[in-house]
């Protein structure tokens, strides 16, 4: 019996035929010299990767979507920012609870 049911099994996989294409999508590198991304820089790469408009997308819709694109792209960076901001100040918080003053104000300071 467990011969015939991989028989059955066996033949009921002859039937499908599967076509299948794999696509990655645009490849991107972002690369710096003697310092890390700026936020500008880490906005667009976020923006990038939400919204994407195909090259054959109906002019109106395309404006309509790049119109947002650059929107959203402020918007990201706007926060951004304030995410920079924040999180340097809590570290010179740190710094200054543990001793460090004047490390914390050159912190700031950039």
């Amino acid at each position: 019996m467990d011969g015939m049911i991989r028989s059955f099994l066996y033949k009921r996989w002859e039937m499908f035929d599967v076509n299948a294409t794999l696509s990655v999508g645009n490849v991107g590198v972002v690369s710096t010299n003697n310092r890390g991304l700026s936020v500008e820089e880490i906005a667009k790469i976020a923006i990038d990767k939400i919204l994407y408009v195909a090259k054959d997308t109906p002019a109106p819709l395309r404006d309509q979507v790049l119109d947002f694109k650059f929107v959203l792209e402020e918007v990201i960076l706007g926060y951004l920012k304030v995410a920079v901001d924040q999180d340097r100040a809590t570290i010179c918080a740190k710094l200054r609870d543990a001793g460090y003053p004047e490390l914390a104000g050159n912190l700031r300071s950039l």
